[in-house]
């Protein structure tokens, strides 16, 4: 947390408190943070175009989960691990959100931005 802005710490501390943080750790070392919102097929555009570091009211009886972020210390175990911890946020949105069918995020690679949707 030293390494963070003011700004980015509330932002954390308080998607911990609404239960929309996700994290991984691999015995002591934290491995991945994921934030994410609720809602409705409608709704994630607001969450796409809304500031990254803005905290925004989601809707607990949506059906879609929407990540907003994800983020990694990008060692090399870690592409080892992606698809243990993406299957362990699959199941734990499962789990605690059993309205949600889809998962929505997006990545940018080469400059390019991409959006992808799976179904849970």
């Amino acid at each position: 947390l030293k390494l963070m802005t003011n700004k980015q710490k509330q932002y954390y501390f308080e998607m911990a408190k609404r239960d929309r943080l996700f994290f991984y750790k691999n015995n002591i070392k934290l491995k991945c943070l994921i934030t994410f919102y609720l809602g409705n097929k409608k709704d994630i555009r607001n969450f796409i175009n809304a500031d990254p570091w803005y905290v925004l009211e989601d809707n607990s009886k949506g059906n879609n989960c929407y990540i907003s972020q994800l983020l990694t210390d990008k060692i090399y175990e870690n592409r080892i691990l992606s698809y243990k911890v993406w299957n362990k946020f699959k199941d734990y949105v499962r789990r605690y959100y059993p309205l949600i069918e889809s998962i929505y995020w997006r990545r940018y690679k080469n400059n390019k931005l991409y959006e992808f949707q799976t179904k849970i």
